[in-house]
């Protein structure tokens, strides 16, 4: 009995670690690279951080409509400024984007986070909002930042 008992529980416990998802952190606010990779399973998560200053009118957007985000979904994407000694948000100041992706297939993935002011974007928005992106980074007008997370997902 003790033996059935025992052997129950390890089953139990290899069975719920198996099922577990891993959260893989991708923090562009420690490391200036320009690109991660990941090594994922379908399921997982990927937490993005980039530093970010709303005030100046830039912003972070996932390049969502790109051909290597299939397989990827939106989880999350908020601002969190930072806190003054009282608790009180300190206007003015740069704080992180933190962003949360679930993989939900298999195969090579990228994404494509872009730092650039909206309305710039959306200029090259077609009839749906889906911006062109190729033509926006093609054109050289504008000022903008991209960070890359490259995702290898297996089952």
């Amino acid at each position: 009995m003790k033996s059935q008992t025992i052997t129950l529980f390890l089953a139990l416990i290899i069975g719920f670690s198996a099922a577990q998802k891993s959260h893989f952190v991708a923090d562009f606010t420690k490391y200036q690279d320009q690109a991660m990779q990941v090594q994922a399973k379908i399921g997982d998560d990927i937490h993005v951080k980039v530093p970010a200053n709303p005030t100046t009118g830039y912003s972070w957007m996932v390049a969502s409509n790109l051909q290597s985000f299939t397989g990827i979904n939106t989880v999350s994407n908020n601002y969190v400024s930072p806190q003054q000694s009282n608790g009180v948000a300190a206007q003015g100041k740069g704080g992180v984007n933190v962003m949360r992706f679930g993989i939900t297939s298999t195969g090579d993935k990228q994404i494509e986070l872009v730092y650039a002011k909206s309305w710039e974007a959306n200029k090259f928005a077609d009839a749906n909002g889906q911006i062109n992106w190729t033509a926006f980074f093609n054109d050289g007008r504008f000022d903008y930042q991209r960070k890359s997370i490259i995702v290898s997902a297996t089952n």
